[in-house]
């Protein structure tokens, strides 16, 4: 959700930005830059902020009272630290649903990346009379639309988070884990195949909105599973599932990109669409009880 909510202030600022900027200095071109400047320096600032308050162990953090470094020597020396990195890199490489989920990953980002990163510009190469005929400055309404889809996307996460809890406690791990991502992933699969068909700027922003709550809806049951069959090694599994979600989202965001040249943009959007359809299929093969690493 904080993810999510990045998004949306970034979709909705700057655009906002860039036009102060231009103002500010009388440019016509370029504005963008000095928006950039301004969030790579709030990088470094939360670099500084950083290095104040992370440390390496919990024990050496100057907040970490007595009681819990005890706690953190005794679960150290009961064995319950990192385990061989031969046999998790093993166990990585041989285990099918890491494998699975993590294609899935590629799949969900697929099915996603659109809303993040070409919604703008697909609103203002198709529907910028409709928008200019609200604002005077059509690019700031259009980052304003798109970040009314991330909202959608924070409200998913919330309430898929809450449903991934209460399938598992109804349907056991295996299908309380597919419930959601099945749902969801059929659900948005249906919502894309509506777009391709969709001509109102105002029913297209909607249905992106529920598509967005939609996928969030699903991703609880997603991280969740990689904490399943991660165990104390999620931190490794789940860094290389997030790896491949991020190539599949840096790859057809490639693709976009002559798509949209050609105003293609119902291949996109049916792209994304069966993209999520394989996702939602591949949870029919996912099992969250079997651990990337088996005990014994």
């Amino acid at each position: 959700m904080g993810g999510r909510v990045g998004n949306l202030l970034a979709q909705f600022l700057t655009p906002i930005l860039s036009v102060i900027a231009a103002t500010l200095f009388g440019w016509q071109t370029g504005s963008w830059r000095v928006v950039l400047a301004l969030y790579g320096t709030l990088g470094i600032v939360w670099t500084a902020v950083f290095l104040w308050l992370y440390r390496d162990a919990p024990a050496a953090h100057a907040w970490c009272n007595n009681a819990e470094r005890q706690l953190i020597v005794g679960e150290a020396s009961s064995g319950s630290g990192v385990r061989a990195s031969g046999r998790l890199a093993l166990g990585m490489l041989t285990s099918p649903d890491l494998w699975l989920i993590s294609v899935m990953g590629i799949a969900v980002n697929v099915g996603w990346v659109f809303l993040v990163t070409w919604l703008p510009v697909f609103l203002i190469a198709q529907h910028r009379s409709e928008l200019a005929a609200v604002v005077k400055n059509p690019e700031v309404l259009a980052g304003g639309l798109t970040a009314l889809t991330g909202l959608g996307g924070i409200i998913g996460s919330l309430i898929g988070g809450a449903s991934a809890d209460r399938c598992v406690a109804a349907y056991g791990l295996k299908w309380g884990r597919r419930m959601p991502g099945l749902t969801a992933g059929y659900v948005a699969f249906g919502m894309y195949l509506v777009a391709t068909q969709l001509n109102n700027v105002w029913l297209f922003v909607a249905l992106m909105s529920a598509i967005s709550f939609t996928i969030d809806f699903g991703l609880g049951a997603s991280w969740a599973s990689y904490q399943d069959i991660g165990g104390r090694d999620v931190a490794t599994v789940l860094a290389f599932g997030n790896m491949c979600g991020n190539l599949g989202a840096a790859c057809f965001s490639w693709l976009i990109g002559p798509l949209a040249e050609d105003k293609n943009w119902n291949a996109v959007f049916l792209i994304a669409g069966l993209a999520m359809a394989f996702y939602a299929t591949g949870w029919l093969l996912f099992d969250a009880t079997r651990p990337v690493v088996r005990e014994g």
